[in-house]
């Protein structure tokens, strides 16, 4: 008692209890905060792992899938290549064996020999036996006889094509929209695939996309020079051959697309461009009926 007064203290086992019950309080609530923040982290860290393996897996498809396509696809870009051989790939496992053995050149060749295997435009052999024409000797622009006719009434009796299928092979042949054909249509036996080879020793005048077929496939031209006449070489894959090029006769142009056929046309000298044929023949136009005949030995 103090001044008359009974003053009342807090209990010191009290306060101890208060504060230990607060401590307690404290401890608890930090270990469940720091269970909540490690399951979040734990769940975080498992999404992202799954999400990696997701990634992995898109992946590893996305490498197959390529690869089936590059490896067995239509337009597998092996199949044009002039280091394997004239015709197509059929086994596309085979590829790697046959190139290796095709461009690689033993120790005791001389420098002509290695010249042979490279994918040079000059100085190639003949892919056929060469002949006399109108335009001096020439080889014919594909192995073998051709499996069709190009000349109008052969080609018209030979009942590859309907009566009027606006696709006749042959020089002079109606299409479409009152075009006419300023070629002849070339099919040889080995079809796509087949290799096309330069007539006569020339300049390259002239690469570029011929026309695009209803498959999405892009076929091309290749205008050479040949100093009497210029030649237009069409419905290629993508050739390996750049305007200025040197080719030799019977070299290598390439290789014919999915239509199996080479459509060829002739100009005089100075043509620099093939070009449509609408109304009138143009001046510098040449029928390759002729020609074409002699080469094949068809006339």
């Amino acid at each position: 008692m103090r001044g008359g007064r009974l003053e009342s203290r807090p209990s010191t086992s009290a306060t101890i209890v208060g504060v230990g019950m607060t401590e307690e309080r404290w401890v608890e609530e930090e270990r469940y905060s720091s269970r909540l923040e490690a399951g979040r982290a734990r769940r975080a860290a498992q999404k992202r792992r799954r999400g990696k393996k997701a990634l992995v897996v898109c992946l590893v498809l996305m490498v197959v899938a390529a690869l089936s396509f590059y490896l067995l696809g239509p337009y597998r870009p092996f199949r044009d290549d002039a280091l394997v051989s004239d015709t197509a790939v059929e086994n596309p496992w085979e590829f790697v064996e046959v190139l290796l053995l095709t461009v690689t050149v033993p120790a005791d060749m001389g420098e002509d020999s290695a010249a042979a295997v490279e994918p040079v435009v000059e100085g190639r052999p003949a892919g056929a036996v060469a002949g006399e024409t109108a335009y001096g000797v020439m080889c014919p622009p594909t192995e073998g006889a051709p499996i069709y006719p190009f000349t109008e009434a052969e080609a018209i009796a030979c009942g590859k094509w309907a009566t009027e299928p606006m696709d006749y092979p042959y020089f002079g042949a109606p299409r479409e929209s009152g075009r006419t054909h300023a070629g002849v249509d070339i099919y040889p036996a080995a079809g796509e695939g087949a290799p096309v080879r330069a007539m006569k020793d020339g300049t390259v005048l002239k690469v570029e996309i011929f026309f695009v077929r209803y498959t999405g496939e892009q076929t091309y031209a290749v205008l050479i020079d040949h100093g009497d006449l210029v030649a237009n070489y069409a419905e290629l894959r993508t050739p390996d051959l750049r305007p200025g090029d040197r080719v030799g006769g019977g070299s290598l142009i390439g290789y014919l697309s999915s239509t199996r056929q080479l459509h060829f046309e002739m100009y005089t000298p100075g043509t620099t461009s093939w070009m449509p044929w609408y109304g009138e023949k143009p001046a510098n136009l040449i029928d390759p009926t002729g020609t074409m005949l002699e080469l094949y030995g068809l006339n």
